[in-house]
């Protein structure tokens, strides 16, 4: 079991926001341009590239904390396209993974109630439900990355390599049995088919267990 975070809101409620705010990423002209944050963001300064729970972070408050920079520069410079914050930083915790950085280097995460990482998956981008689950969701999103979450990843931290969803030698087929709409008989099709997936590990700590909280 993990410690709570001093944070305001329940997790449910955070995941209700993030929901709204990444709406609204979607409709700015500048950032999403019609579609959701990317959850493998690709820096368009020098093509590195950042799991889910990085990239949420990073698009929707900045490397920095102080928006986002669409340029991703982050140098205080007029090649900057700051945005306003999507999330309140109150909201919910924050961590970072690269401390000592430099900004444009900075890579924080967005934490759960109970300290660790939201894991955010985005549907690609004009798939449909006749697509298969595996094409509109990508589990190395997040899954390889959490993989490797340890202690020492930052303060509060879990160990993650052991957890159930996590599980690289089943071909991460739990992940896709859990977003599975079981509504739906005629294929394997995914909830939030036109969206986004938001996952928290619960008071556990533990991904893939009975107390995650999803945002379907």
């Amino acid at each position: 079991m993990t410690e709570s975070l001093q944070v305001p809101y329940g997790i449910a409620y955070i995941l209700q926001q993030m929901v709204v705010f990444l709406e609204m990423f979607k409709q700015d002209s500048a950032a999403g341009r019609g579609q959701y944050a990317d959850s493998y963001y690709e820096s368009p300064a020098d093509g590195e590239e950042y799991p889910g729970y990085v990239s949420l972070a990073i698009q929707l408050v900045g490397r920095d904390l102080l928006g986002y920079d669409v340029a991703d520069r982050y140098d205080g410079t007029v090649n900057e396209v700051r945005r306003e914050h999507y999330i309140k930083l109150e909201t919910t915790g924050i961590a970072e993974t690269n401390p000592g950085a430099s900004a444009e280097d900075l890579a924080p995460v967005l934490l759960c109630k109970w300290g660790q990482p939201i894991l955010y998956f985005r549907a690609k981008p004009g798939t449909t439900v006749r697509s298969g689950i595996r094409n509109i969701y990508e589990s190395d999103d997040n899954l390889l990355d959490v993989d490797d979450l340890d202690e020492t990843s930052f303060t509060g931290c879990l160990d993650h390599s052991g957890d159930d969803l996590v599980d690289i030698n089943a071909d991460y087929d739990f992940f896709y049995e859990l977003i599975e709409n079981q509504s739906v008989t005629a294929a394997e099709v995914p909830y939030n088919v036109e969206s986004f997936i938001l996952w928290s590990a619960g008071k556990d700590g533990e991904y893939g267990t009975d107390d995650d909280i999803k945002n379907f």
